[in-house]
């Protein structure tokens, strides 16, 4: 077989490759596979065999080359069912409906035994918790050790590894149907005679939920929750002796350690098989118009989280214009790409506390103890002025071009894996584990509110959720996270000698003389609206330990 006189097609991610074939006026495809993993294309034929049986379009094998290390199966053409949505989304409902009564024809397949061409039995395995648990540590195994740094790893996996078991311990249904295993819309045909499915040969039989999970929450063709909702809602319409209740909570377990599967296999093909396409990190300079442009129009992205900034004071006091450029035209690039884009996706900004730093004026016959959302800006230092700007930009675009926009005011986040020594949390930490004595900056009696890096993205996160709400009429979310771990930097400092057991040892310069004194937001918006506050209390020291095993 010449493989330069055949058209070589895309396939997937797997060991397989395939080849159209022309025959007069037919084609066919060829699926090679490597000479060790042939014994796949046994398997493949025989799931696509039993889907034929029970009168499903699966593509039957033309002639079995096995010895050649390839098999000639039915060519169904090159349309499928992900680029017919993209098309025409007006009638993806439609077309999921037809997918669900596909699904459901699919899972009552009874047979666990078949014949293979070779004249031996196959039978479909069960997708047993032991299965699914070491698919979703290939996450821990390729994706960790490459792009998690650090000391605190191993500890990291740990924890993972027995959130992956007790998820896997949830779920509530025990009968097993059969699964596709890869049931999404870039595996169906569209062919004369109806949907056709391909790359069956993974099939098992399992959770009612999995496939379920796979075609919902895709990341090739993005819905928002409403739309998933119906899909979901189809499905209990058919299948009506199930408890909605039951079937969302393992249909949400199974689809988090699906994507955690994903990734960890992403990651192996990135790594081990140079396939780089699989898993790429986009870099780029958001100052940079022309770097934005290549980016968005390459991607396509269901939301952007704005995090990027030059953060320090003492930076800004240095170079106050390249943090307006970075803060300021970096924001207004970023917002500008999502206004010009086609997709009005949500737009979330990381704003400061600082936006507030000069209103600690006395109210009264008191100095007000809390900033709310509503409050005047009065920034002062250009790092304030930066953030206040860059937030007011994100407003107007909300307001003026209809776009949905999060802002969120937090105080001092600090958390595992910050690399930033000029914070004063992983400063004390470094400066306790290399027994140096600390240089205080500041005159150690700013106050200031510290809110562990968890609770911030579940924050994130429930503001990522209500804009993608189609159910919300407001476009433009703005919040203030804080905590009530309120304490001066000296008290901070002692606090984490104590935690980690040492004997304080510090230097105060007290150079920072301009910064505010005090600043305390309210989030009691947010609590009211989204049920969100901070859970994780800084005088506990787990949150501090965490933070210090990272680098010891």
């Amino acid at each position: 077989m010449n493989l330069n006189n055949l058209k070589k097609l895309s396939g997937d991610a797997s060991f397989r490759s395939f080849y159209r074939k022309k025959n007069n006026k037919q084609t066919s495809i060829l699926v090679f596979c490597k000479k060790q993993k042939k014994s796949n294309l046994i398997n493949y034929e025989a799931i696509n065999n039993l889907l034929t049986k029970k009168k499903l379009l699966a593509p039957k094998m033309i002639e079995n080359n096995y010895y050649k290390n390839y098999i000639e199966i039915q060519d169904f053409g090159n349309q499928t069912v992900l680029q017919l949505l993209k098309k025409n989304k007006k009638k993806r409902l439609f077309y999921y409906k037809k997918i669900i009564l596909l699904l459901n024809k699919i899972q009552k397949i009874k047979t666990k035994k078949i014949k293979t061409f070779k004249n031996t039995e196959y039978r479909i395995p069960n997708y047993s918790k032991a299965k699914l648990f070491n698919e979703a540590n290939l996450f821990l195994k390729w994706y960790f050790p490459k792009y998690v740094k650090g000391r605190t790893k191993n500890s990291e996996k740990k924890k993972i590894s027995k959130i992956f078991k007790d998820l896997l311990n949830r779920l509530i249904y025990k009968k097993k149907v059969f699964i596709h295993r890869d049931f999404h819309i870039s595996n169906m045909m569209i062919t004369k005679q109806g949907l056709g499915l391909i790359d069956s040969q993974d099939a098992v039989f399992g959770n009612i939920a999995y496939d379920l999970a796979s075609l919902i929450d895709d990341v090739r063709f993005r819905t928002n929750n409403n739309f998933k909702d119906k899909i979901f809602n189809e499905f209990i319409k058919i299948n009506k002796k199930l408890n909605r209740n039951k079937l969302k909570n393992d249909f949400e377990i199974l689809s988090v350690l699906r994507n955690f599967k994903i990734i960890g296999i992403f990651s192996r093909l990135s790594k081990r098989d140079r396939k780089h396409k699989y898993l790429k990190v986009i870099k780029g300079n958001f100052t940079q118009k022309k770097s934005l442009n290549r980016i968005f129009k390459k991607y396509r992205f269901s939301c952007v989280f704005h995090l990027g900034a030059q953060t320090q004071v003492l930076d800004s006091l240095r170079r106050p214009y390249e943090t307006y450029e970075t803060n300021v035209i970096g924001t207004l690039n970023l917002i500008e790409k999502i206004r010009e884009s086609k997709f009005k996706i949500p737009f979330i900004y990381s704003s400061s506390d600082f936006i507030y730093s000069n209103s600690q004026k006395p109210q009264g016959k008191e100095i007000r103890k809390f900033f709310h959302e509503n409050d005047k800006f009065s920034p002062g230092l250009p790092y304030d002025t930066s953030k206040s700007s860059s937030d007011l930009i994100c407003q107007s675009y909300s307001k003026t071009f209809d776009l949905k926009v999060g802002i969120v005011r937090s105080s001092n986040i600090y958390g595992p894996f910050d690399r930033n020594l000029n914070r004063i949390i992983p400063g004390t930490i470094i400066s306790v584990i290399k027994n140096r004595k600390l240089i205080i900056r500041s005159s150690g009696k700013l106050k200031r509110d510290y809110l562990f890096v968890d609770d911030v993205c579940k924050a994130y996160y429930l503001i990522y959720k209500s804009l993608s709400n189609k159910k919300l009429r407001k476009k433009l979310l703005i919040y203030n996270l804080s905590s009530k771990n309120n304490f001066t930097t000296l008290e901070i400092v002692k606090l984490i000698y104590k935690i980690l057991k040492k004997k304080p040892n510090y230097r105060i310069l007290n150079f920072s003389k301009k910064e505010t004194q005090t600043n305390r937001l309210s989030f009691e918006k947010i609590k009211k609206e989204l049920k969100w506050s901070p859970e994780t209390k800084i005088e506990d020291g787990s949150s501090i330990k965490r933070n210090c095993k990272e680098r010891l």
